[in-house]
């Protein structure tokens, strides 16, 4: 669906139309234009006017909302009018930014019968000669907070606000919940090791340097970030990891309790 904003400027009882020839005949259309993606609708309005009538606008609440079906020529299309308060400067077409002829300030009274485009002359009249001028607020930001999605977490699921500002921290939190899942099976794993240490009488050989301390094991193994213990094989683990460091550590903890010092 095509969205068009436009905005309705009344002033001594007359509102600002562009004059436009189709087929012949004067067609009179609020000024606006179409929105294109991910531009925000005031700033949509305030460009069409800017650029087609060389004056800048503040506007109000929405006055009406419309649609018109689509057709062989036309897409469908979601026409939304906002109140214009104030415009700052002298309203004057600029031909090289829009195919109308010229500024026209049409009666109140004449807007029934007046081809406009949109067509909503009769609610026009309606709405200024009613005297009962009802607007919608318009919310620049109804998702101010962000989007609430769901958020999967150790506890369990909970809904979170995740906009611009939300999404950093929901991947902060994914980090730190994975980081204590690798610490907690890094801890599971060290504990199996040292169980099997301790039923195996052979040297545990692991890859690796620590403060103060260099282990027994081959320059290439250690260089390679590989640990293994004799009869299992060996198996690597990256040395950029967090996983590496608790092992390393560990390690110095199995051999000393096992009454073996590192070299």
């Amino acid at each position: 669906m095509r969205v068009r904003v436009s905005a309705v400027f009344e002033q001594d009882n007359e509102i600002l139309c562009m004059k436009y020839i189709y087929g012949g005949k004067e067609v009179f259309a609020i000024p606006g234009g179409g929105v294109d993606k991910d531009i925000p609708l005031h700033e949509a309005i305030m460009m069409e006017w800017k650029t087609e009538l060389g004056v800048k606008l503040e506007i109000g609440d929405i006055i009406m909302i419309g649609e018109a079906p689509a057709s062989k020529r036309h897409p469908q299309t979601l026409h939304i009018v906002f109140a214009a308060t104030e415009i700052h400067g002298k309203p004057k077409v600029r031909p090289d930014s829009t195919h109308s002829l010229d500024v026209v300030w049409l009666p109140v009274d004449k807007l029934k019968q007046t081809p406009l485009y949109p067509d909503i002359g009769k609610q026009l009249y309606e709405y200024f000669e009613g005297g009962q001028q009802r607007s919608l607020e318009f919310i620049r930001n109804c998702m101010e907070r962000g989007y609430w999605v769901k958020v999967s977490l150790a506890g369990g699921d909970s809904w979170s606000a995740s906009g611009i500002g939300r999404k950093k921290d929901i991947c902060k939190s994914r980090r730190k919940i994975m980081r204590k899942i690798i610490s907690f099976c890094t801890v599971i794993v060290m504990i199996a090791i040292m169980s099997v240490a301790s039923a195996v009488d052979q040297p545990l050989v692991v890859g690796g340097q620590l403060p103060d301390i260099q282990l027994a094991v081959p320059k290439d193994s250690a260089e390679k970030g590989y640990l293994g213990f004799w009869g299992f094989g060996s198996f690597k683990i990256p040395k950029s990891s967090q996983g590496w460091s608790l092992l390393r550590f560990s390690a110095c903890i199995v051999l000393t309790a096992r009454g073996k010092r590192p070299i």
